[in-house]
């Protein structure tokens, strides 16, 4: 191709764009949005790093990640749930036993006297128990010690 042809060529397109600005700059606009639409993904904050930007698709797997972490606290939080549930049971057993004072703290009723009085009760129930449990312990030493002069049984250490 000559260098007469080739100026003709673009002097005949530069004339054809100066005739038809509107036609070319709508198929420039149109070439622009065609490559800004297929090459440019939209992107969206991450639930998990707020300072990164994600796509769809990674939102999609980031949003289930998030539900089975929260499936797993859910499942935590339940069985602590039912802990505590336990453990007031135990207590409200306890306080059963000795007269009712918790019940009577949650009903509001909670006098000065019904509070010494199962104060009492408490100190009386497990002053009792270890009793019970000192006397055990003094029968064994007194039985190691009857069995230790026959030879066969010596009283615990620091016992006696």
């Amino acid at each position: 191709m000559s260098k007469k042809e080739c100026d003709d060529i673009v002097h005949r397109a530069a004339n054809f764009a100066d005739h038809n600005r509107g036609l070319c700059a709508g198929l420039a606009l149109a070439a622009a949005a065609a490559l800004w639409l297929g090459a440019c993904q939209p992107r969206t904050q991450s639930l998990l790093d707020p300072a990164r930007r994600v796509t769809a698709g990674e939102l999609q797997r980031e949003l289930a990640q998030v539900e089975s972490e929260y499936a797993a606290r859910l499942r935590a939080g339940e069985a602590a749930l039912r802990d505590l549930q336990a453990q007031y049971e135990s207590r409200a057993r306890v306080a059963q036993l000795a007269g009712g004072a918790a019940a009577l703290a949650v009903g509001g009723d909670l006098t000065p006297s019904a509070l010494v009085g199962s104060l009492l009760q408490f100190l009386t129930l497990f002053g009792a128990a270890g009793l019970a449990y000192d006397n055990r312990r003094k029968d064994r030493v007194i039985a190691g010690r009857s069995a230790g002069a026959k030879g066969s049984i010596s009283p615990p250490e620091g016992i006696g």
